[in-house]
């Protein structure tokens, strides 16, 4: 028969700040760009997504919208692209802004197989609610630069999209 009084126990490790929240220490993680930039993206992108939810929208409707907008006639595929996002996704996806009256779907002038994409006055206000919602937001990361570092920034973030 196991008699429990003869094993041997493990002791129980008690930590003494296991409530207490504190910044960690990243090491050699903060040498490397890409784990700042995922960082950085992380925390606008969580920003955002909790504004547009309560929209009732999602960024890839906004960043589908603002490409319409500035390229009227745009094929979907090239979207697609544009976005990274698969082409079933980008079929869905365009479905939902077509059915909320968004954005029209016509065949594209020289190529029969693709669609030409053009929003409609409602999606055109639509992105505009969006966009100044999105600047509003934005506007605590942006107030943390001045008007020079900002657009150094962006340059830079330019430099690095291939």
């Amino acid at each position: 028969m196991f008699n429990m009084n003869n094993r041997q126990r493990k002791k129980r490790v008690v930590y003494e700040d296991v409530n207490e929240s504190r910044p960690l220490a990243r090491g050699a993680l903060d040498d490397f760009l890409g784990v700042k930039i995922r960082r950085a993206q992380q925390s606008l992108q969580r920003n955002l997504v909790e504004l547009l939810e309560g929209m009732d929208a999602a960024l890839g409707e906004f960043s589908s919208l603002g490409l319409v907008a500035a390229n009227p006639g745009l094929a979907q595929i090239d979207v697609a692209k544009e976005l990274d996002i698969d082409k079933a996704t980008m079929v869905g996806l365009i479905d939902r802004l077509e059915g909320l009256g968004y954005i029209e779907r016509a065949r594209h002038q020289t190529d029969r197989r693709r669609y030409a994409l053009k929003l409609t006055p409602q999606g055109f206000k639509r992105f505009e609610d969006l966009k100044k919602a999105i600047s509003e937001r934005e506007k605590i990361f942006n107030d943390r630069y001045t008007s020079a570092e900002r657009k150094n920034l962006m340059s830079l973030l330019d430099r690095m999209i291939d």
